[in-house]
């Protein structure tokens, strides 16, 4: 579940088809249980409408184009995967589908996207990582916490106190960076996660509302920080933050001319040094070794989600279109230019490649 179901802002259905010229792909499979069609694939996850109950996952085969909506319900006899799918996780053998407002994780298989098991005891769940083989963390935007998850139990064996509704969380070596994204009561900084211990060891002070992370080919890592809106005479423009994830040290500091609560995410092309923004209405990119904010936008359009293909290095946007039916997918090229479409489930916003 996202902050604020009316903050979306995305171009209606009508208007997607009719200025695209691409040529969409067909979302109908006549033999979706084919082993083959879960070999090279990329999932998107549908959060559904608020309360509806109707989320999902849409299956994007790379090597055929086939498209599989709601493959969850399609491979496991028709039942429903919950209210708000808001992220999926790949580890091992095992993809987690995280349902945010039914507070559980579904486990799936990788071969045929077939059950395994339900994780609950959670509260609000948003994003999953892997520690290790034997735990991960999950990201609880109420409690204000992360939950440790067994994963050879799918326990909850503990929950560590961060900072304000934490969102993403980032692995680098022994650490987890945690953005606490402040929601309605507001963060400006990033719990720093002993793995060893489960003990937060650092807190780093951010721009408001910090949100995503993404690593550069140096190695840094980068913060956005969302910004804060309370009025049109009362806000606080965005910023993307880089520091050191050992010192923790800040490398720069790059403001935004713009706030963004709708989707602030960020990722990088497959050189990791092209930070793609997804803000304000439109894609931007930013160069790693630029100080300032370039401002070049490289798809002027707003979206839900963002994401790439690290095989292709084609860069996956997710529009929600009316957010009561289907959205889509469109994929670009890193100049920008549309490669096609296709349809997938209700409010798609996240992307497991």
């Amino acid at each position: 579940m996202k902050k604020s179901l009316t903050r979306y802002g995305l171009l209606s259905l009508f208007i997607v088809l009719a200025t695209l010229g691409c040529k969409k792909k067909d979302s109908s499979n006549n033999n979706a249980s084919s082993t083959d069609n879960f070999h090279n694939a990329i999932y998107v996850a549908c959060q559904g409408q608020f309360q509806h109950g109707n989320s999902g996952v849409t299956l994007y085969n790379r090597s055929t184009k086939n498209v599989i909506n709601n493959v969850y319900a399609t491979q496991n006899n028709n039942v429903a995967l919950g209210d708000i799918c808001q992220s999926l996780t790949r580890i091992g053998a095992n993809i987690y589908c995280v349902i945010n407002n039914s507070n559980k994780i579904e486990i799936v298989d990788t071969s045929k996207f077939q059950h395994v098991a339900t994780v609950t005891g959670l509260s609000q769940p948003r994003y999953m990582v892997a520690v290790n083989s034997n735990i991960a963390y999950i990201s609880e935007w109420i409690n204000n916490d992360i939950a440790v998850l067994n994963l050879q139990t799918n326990t909850i064996t503990q929950h560590i106190p961060v900072g304000n509704s934490p969102e993403h969380i980032f692995i680098v070596g022994n650490y987890a960076f945690v953005a606490n994204s402040g929601a309605y009561a507001n963060d400006s900084s990033v719990s720093v996660i002993n793995t060893s211990t489960n003990t937060v060891v650092q807190t780093i002070p951010t721009g408001v509302n910090p949100t995503d992370f993404a690593q550069d080919a140096n190695g840094n890592l980068w913060i956005y920080c969302a910004g804060q809106y309370t009025s049109t005479t009362n806000y606080e423009n965005g910023e993307l933050l880089c520091v050191n994830p050992t010192t923790y040290a800040t490398v720069k500091s790059v403001p935004l001319p713009f706030y963004d609560y709708n989707a602030p995410y960020i990722c990088f092309d497959n050189t990791h040094t092209n930070l793609y923004v997804c803000g304000n209405n439109d894609i931007y990119v930013q160069n790693i070794s630029v100080n300032t904010f370039s401002n070049q936008v490289l798809v002027a359009r707003s979206f839900y989600g963002i994401g790439v293909d690290p095989t292709t290095n084609i860069l996956y946007t997710a529009n929600a279109g009316n957010n009561t039916s289907n959205g889509f997918v469109i994929r670009y090229t890193n100049t920008g230019q549309v490669v096609d479409s296709f349809q997938c489930g209700i409010v798609p916003g996240n992307f497991l490649f």
